[in-house]
């Protein structure tokens, strides 16, 4: 587990570069170009193949690292996004079933009109966190 503080904020992509075979991945904002984070490389004697993929790497690593602004990085390690999906989708299953019931069917008897609203909205974030239909 990591002890040390990690840069804080955001992070972008920088300049590809073909001579290096890499991409730079920096703190948004570091205009300058002095504050590198990491270096995706992906050298290889197929290179048109790799540098697609040596892109996509760099570009989930920007976004995963963007998505847990606020989430410890020992969190993390320990599993919590898939764990705040799993509860997510857990939450969002049980209250479709309990919306399904007899008494929920009446929009007046629902403890928040906006509970069905809610729960699509949590069906969807799910749906597109998992790359599957809501």
């Amino acid at each position: 587990m990591s002890k040390t503080a990690h840069t804080p904020g955001l992070l972008e992509l920088h300049d590809e570069q073909e001579e290096r075979q890499a991409i730079e991945i920096h703190p948004v904002g570091d205009e300058d170009g002095l504050t590198t984070i990491a270096d995706v490389l992906w050298a290889s004697s197929e290179t048109a193949i790799r540098r697609k993929e040596g892109l996509a790497n760099a570009h989930r690593l920007c976004a995963c690292w963007n998505a847990c602004q606020g989430i410890s990085t020992e969190a993390v390690e320990d599993g919590v996004v898939k764990e705040l999906r799993e509860a997510c989708q857990a939450l969002a299953d049980e209250a479709m079933q309990y919306c399904n019931t007899s008494i929920c069917r009446d929009p007046f008897l629902w403890p928040d009109a906006k509970l069905s609203a809610r729960i699509d909205a949590a069906r969807a974030a799910i749906a597109k966190a998992t790359n599957t239909k809501g």
